[in-house]
């Protein structure tokens, strides 16, 4: 339905795939921003005993006015207000269209995470329980995100740049730079002395020490 313009059988790309969850975000975002910016920290609302008169539309406005003055915003958040006769401040629990922000905010993240091959870690938002758990990840998104979009890049490169001057025997390669665990290495290097397979210089090149030669 949504074809790549350049890639034969690509579909959408990640942005595209997540905008409505993006969206959603960002509505999540400026609903909070505009309710810390604007609200009376606590939320409630003004009650006006049954013997009061009741104002009107100018006087309304006043008391709005004075009620933000008081309470409004977050440099207010916590400041007691004091209130003329005949009037009650009611706190308000959060509720309704609020209480679901908090999961669907870390749901909405989650997807988009996963849209884009990501994880929490990854973009700073979790903490890797070991080195092992945070290699896994890398190396995850290295050989499932960062490698298929390297050979779409090079695809284009080839298709558009190299093949209709230089012809289909040239052509571009990337390679993503290759992630180390040095637990596993070394780990590998006890098996290979104890199995008698590497040379002395193969162990000085590993550890980026000066070569002696010889093979022995």
């Amino acid at each position: 339905i949504h074809p790549h313009p350049l890639i034969y059988k690509e579909g959408l790309s990640p942005l595209s795939a997540c905008a409505p969850e993006l969206d959603t975000i960002n509505k999540i975002g400026r609903a909070r921003n505009s309710i810390m910016s604007r609200a009376p920290v606590p939320s409630g609302w003004l009650e006006l005993e049954s013997g009061a008169i009741f104002p009107d539309k100018p006087e309304l406005n006043r008391i709005k006015a004075q009620l933000y003055a008081m309470m409004g915003g977050p440099d207010r958040a916590g400041t007691p207000a004091v209130f003329g006769p005949g009037q009650r401040w009611n706190t308000m629990e959060m509720q309704g269209l609020e209480l679901p922000w908090e999961k669907t905010w870390t749901q909405l993240l989650d997807f988009v995470f996963a849209v884009m091959g990501a994880t929490r870690t990854m973009v700073g938002m979790g903490e890797a329980s070991s080195y092992a758990a945070l290699y896994a990840i890398l190396k995850q998104n290295r050989l499932m995100v960062l490698a298929p979009e390297l050979d779409d890049l090079a695809d284009c490169f080839n298709q558009q740049l190299i093949e209709p001057f230089w012809g289909p025997e040239y052509g571009v390669e990337f390679e993503p730079a290759a992630v180390g665990d040095e637990e596993l290495l070394e780990k590998q290097l006890q098996t290979d002395l104890a199995a008698g397979i590497r040379t002395l210089d193969q162990w000085l090149a590993i550890r980026r020490l000066p070569l002696v030669g010889g093979e022995e």
